[in-house]
């Protein structure tokens, strides 16, 4: 009896470890990473990885918060991506900290892998500073280009002053 147990729990941990760390491991389908850094100018990429071309986005509304007090936003525009689908992207500080971005056009023409916007950040103070996707208010359209989607993790860029 106790010998069955102790397979089940043996199995059990293998199935999580087998199954769980696959989906846990797969990669980001939007995420964010840092392009340049250089000039005082620090360039942050959004980037889509979608393999099925059928649920890649048309538009987006897109909300990435950032450390404010390393931070100052500047600027954002369309990604090689975005631009090449002829999107154009419109973004407003809604609040300290947080940057809200839309990327539409006049067309129904989705996105393609790569860079669908680059944010402009000039440094404020010296040191570590924290920039993410907010996932829980961020949406693509059309609804199955947001099935499934998963977002990397925050970054942390070293602003120097």
């Amino acid at each position: 009896m106790e010998s069955t147990r102790n397979l089940a729990s043996v199995l059990w941990g293998l199935w999580v470890l087998v199954f769980a760390g696959v989906a846990h491991g797969a990669p980001a389908n939007v995420s964010v990473a840092e392009s340049s850094n250089q000039n005082g100018v620090i360039e942050v990429a959004v980037l889509l990885d979608q393999a099925d071309a059928a649920r890649r986005p048309v538009l987006a509304e897109v909300f990435v918060e950032f450390d404010a007090k390393h931070l100052i936003f500047m600027t954002a525009e369309a990604g090689e991506q975005a631009a090449a689908a002829r999107k154009s992207v419109f973004a407003h500080e809604v609040s300290k900290g947080v940057i809200r971005f839309t990327i539409a056009g006049t067309n129904l023409r989705p996105m393609a892998n790569g860079k669908i916007a680059m944010l402009r950040f000039s440094g404020r103070t010296a040191g570590p500073a924290r920039v993410a996707l907010d996932p829980k208010r961020t949406k693509f359209a059309p609804k199955r280009a947001r099935e499934g989607l998963r977002y990397g993790g925050p970054i942390t860029i070293q602003v120097s002053k």
